[in-house]
């Protein structure tokens, strides 16, 4: 009787259910929003990536919102003058990125949700695109703001500049 106390586990163990149907569509909508997510997070960081690849420190502070090569030729002096500017505009850079993150979340939500929704979608990208496009709009407003009160002499080294971060660009194809 020994033999009772002494039980061996089942040489055969059950087979695992396969996942239901429900737990793989969320897997599989889980995995386009995380996709969604790191794709429009990218894009929001782009401008800091290519500000960093350009050479610049970080010391600009917001990236370089959408001025392109024209933030590489910006000194210094004329990053901080810009950022001082985004301040008295009352433009925050740690808000928008956590509205584009909330975005975001909001967006891969509705991406895992069936039916997808897409006018719902297409409400938060249009709310992005006009918040990006405002940004741009304040930085291109900053810009000539700056280079308005330059002296000829610094006009000539910010075109230059400009004309070098062109050439290098260029020469990254």
């Amino acid at each position: 009787m020994d033999d009772d106390m002494t039980e061996s586990p089942s040489p055969n163990p059950p087979p695992n259910p396969s996942p239901a149907p429900a737990a793989t569509g969320r897997r599989r909508g889980l995995k386009l929003a995380l996709g969604l997510s790191v794709v429009l997070n990218l894009l929001l960081l782009g401008l800091i990536a290519g500000g960093l690849a350009r050479g610049h420190s970080g010391r600009m502070g917001p990236p370089d919102a959408g001025l392109g090569p024209l933030a590489s030729a910006l000194t210094p002096e004329d990053r901080k003058a810009m950022r001082e500017g985004f301040l008295r505009m009352g433009q925050n850079w740690r808000a928008y990125r956590q509205a584009a993150a909330e975005d975001a979340r909001a967006l891969a939500a509705i991406i895992a949700t069936e039916p997808f929704d897409r006018a719902a979608a297409q409400a938060i990208l249009d709310r992005q695109t006009q918040s990006v496009g405002q940004r741009m709009q304040a930085s291109q407003s900053l810009l000539l703001d700056r280079i308005a009160g330059l002296s000829p002499a610094e006009r000539q080294a910010f075109a230059a500049r400009l004309t070098q971060a062109l050439d290098q660009h260029k020469g990254g194809d």
